[in-house]
Parts: C-alpha cells; structure tokens; sequence
C-alpha cells in the first residue's frame, strides 16, 4: 500500500467536512486493519520452544494472549486445547500460572550444540565460473577458473548447483572431497560430459561450520534456534535445517550473512511449536507521515466508507451512517471472497513448516 496515513487523512478530510480529532480517525483505522487482518486473514506466528526434561510450562511470547493461541505441537504431533481441569489428558496443553503448559511432562531434552570460542563460521558462499570453464564428471566438477578453496568449500556441504546447459546436472549434492581444482561428490551424481558445460554456472551455498565437535542428533527438515552471536547479531534466528552433515549445516540460501564468529555459539533444535495470533502494532497519531495504509490499493475504499460511517454516527446522523455501513460491509465480504482466493500463498509459510498441516479444530477442544 503506498497511500501514508496523512495523505489518507487529508483526502477524508476532503470528502467529508468533519471536526473529528486525528487521533480517533488514527483509531479508525487501526480498527479497520485489526479486524481484517485479525479476524478474516488470521495471520499468525510461531513460537518455538526447547524441550527440557522435567519442564512443562512455558512462557507466552510478550503481547500474546491465551485466547491467542491457534495450536501446539511438539515433535510434529499436534496437541488439544484443554482447560486446566483436564490437563492431565495425553497430548494436551492448558494455561496455568499465566503460562503454556504441555501434557505429558518432557522427559528429555532437545538437540543443543554449543561451540567453543572463534569454532563457528556462517557461510554464505556464492561461486560463479565463466563459461566453458567447468567440466562434470560422475562424482566431480573440475574447473580451469577460480580455485575452489578460494570460496571456502568444505567437505560435508550441500551446495545449489544452477546454470548448466545440461540441465540434469543442476540439482543439490553434497561435497565429498575438496582441492583447488576439483570438487568430489558421491558416484553417479552427475552426467558425465567430456567437454567443459558452456553454460554460466553458479555453485551456491549456506549454513553454519564448525571447526570443533560435531552437530550430533540434529535433522534435516527440523528448525534450528541459532543464538550468540556477537560480530552479526542478525544471524541470531530461527531457521529451517536443509541437511546436515558432521560439521556442517546446510540451510536455504540466503539464511544467514557471512561471518565469521568469535564468540560461542549456541545451535539448539526445538521440538515445541506455539502457533498464536499476529497482534500488529497500532498505527498512531505521532507518526501519521510514515505508517502507510495495509490493505491493497484495489480495497481502499473500505478506509472510507468506514470512516465516513463513523463520522455520521458522530454528527448522530444515523440513517447515512448505516448507508455507509452497508458499504463498507459489503466491501468486507468482496475482501473475505478475495482473500479466500488467495490465501493459500499468504499461510504457506505457516502450513509448509515441519510441524505440518493445522486447524484450529484440530488443536483446540471444548473443555477450553
């Protein structure tokens, strides 16, 4: 949306003539966005949790709400919504003492991997030859350009391989043998061509390597809750792990920036999933210049027809008030058919995770 809450302000302004404080149209819009991206798209958030043996309860992320929570899983397994008086029911979970409580009781805990100090090293490798410079073998890519150690590959990477004219070839494996020239793979992983590919190749990948202990009991497919890091805070996060090998990571490109860590590392694999209602922080009247309005150009209207409607019930104008009204729930009902039509691309990140596919019926129950 590029239409800032100022400008939308002064065009109502211009509509309708209204002495109606900025900040209670700032609350109008709030309303507006609250109840569609709240109540029709139902955005969420997932909170992830370490299991602990002998812990159950857990703390809700600031600003959530027990009626927030949409669904709990843990290692994959979805759990019901109970009340407290039934939470002694096999995979179930219930608010006690103004937190998330989980039934039956942990008796393990999750994968954790902590490094020694300066051990850790994000990569974010990205390895382009020129054309007609990189010759496939079965199990080896041979180069006549830029060395391969130059880019820092290692043994146990799984690397995005793109570009090759003879596109059986483009595909992920997992690096066996490292030397300046040649890279080894498993058999049989690559056609074999004589003759170096003409086409503009690109060997791209990212992760975390360690240079001490090995990432033992971690998964592919599973999340991981990197923290610790000081040199590049931002690759303190949540991630999904692509592949994993004895001291490296792989994960989806782009995941983490490069760097070189100093300080130990934390990497731990969470087995507990929270999933709870997106709260979208409130629009206000100091920053009307630089909050922009949320809801696509085509549905704009619904910003006005609501707020005209409110400024009619302010004036005690009751009869155009509920014309506007009807306006503005019809323009409701067109967004709801439009989003149903779109929704899919909007939750895939939700629905696409390793905790699987949910509904709300299928988490919650009646005791609750």
């Amino acid at each position: 949306m590029s239409v800032s809450t100022s400008a939308f302000i002064t065009e109502l302004n211009a509509r309708v003539d209204n002495s109606v404080a900025t900040s209670t149209k700032v609350s109008w819009v709030n309303t507006i966005e609250n109840g569609v991206y709240e109540d029709i798209n139902r955005e969420t958030v997932v909170q992830y949790y370490n299991k602990q043996n002998g812990v159950y309860q857990y703390t809700l992320p600031t600003g959530c709400l027990w009626e927030d929570v949409h669904g709990v899983f843990v290692d994959s397994k979805p759990y019901r919504k109970k009340s407290v008086l039934h939470n002694f029911d096999n995979y179930s979970y219930y608010y006690d003492q103004s937190k998330l409580n989980i039934y039956p009781v942990p008796t393990e805990d999750d994968v954790s991997y902590t490094s020694k100090t300066s051990e850790v090293t994000f990569k974010a490798i990205s390895y382009t030859s020129n054309a007609s410079e990189l010759t496939f073998a079965h199990n080896t890519i041979t180069t006549t350009g830029t060395a391969f150690t130059a880019s820092s590959f290692q043994i146990g990477m799984t690397i995005w391989i793109t570009g090759c004219i003879d596109t059986g070839n483009n595909k992920t494996a997992v690096i066996t043998g490292v030397a300046a020239s040649v890279l080894t793979f498993a058999d049989y992983t690559f056609d074999d061509d004589t003759t170096a590919d003409t086409g503009v190749i690109n060997l791209a990948t990212n992760g975390i390597y360690t240079s001490g202990a090995h990432f033992t009991g971690f998964e592919a497919e599973a999340y991981a809750l990197v923290s610790g890091c000081l040199l590049n805070t931002a690759n303190n996060k949540y991630a999904r792990i692509f592949a994993v090998a004895d001291h490296y990571l792989t994960f989806a490109l782009g995941t983490f920036a490069a760097q070189a860590e100093t300080a130990a590392i934390t990497v731990k694999q969470p087995s507990i999933a929270m999933v709870y209602k997106y709260r979208r922080t409130a629009k206000t009247e100091a920053n009307i210049l630089t909050e922009y309005l949320l809801l696509p150009d085509r549905f704009i209207e619904m910003y006005y027809q609501y707020c005209i409607a409110q400024i009619y019930l302010y004036n005690n104008e009751f009869e155009i008030y509920n014309n506007w009204m009807g306006f503005y729930n019809a323009s409701v009902n067109d967004y709801k058919e439009w989003y149903g039509e779109n929704k899919e691309q909007n939750v895939a990140h939700i629905a696409d995770t390793a905790w699987g596919n949910y509904t709300n019926e299928e988490t919650e129950d009646e005791d609750d």
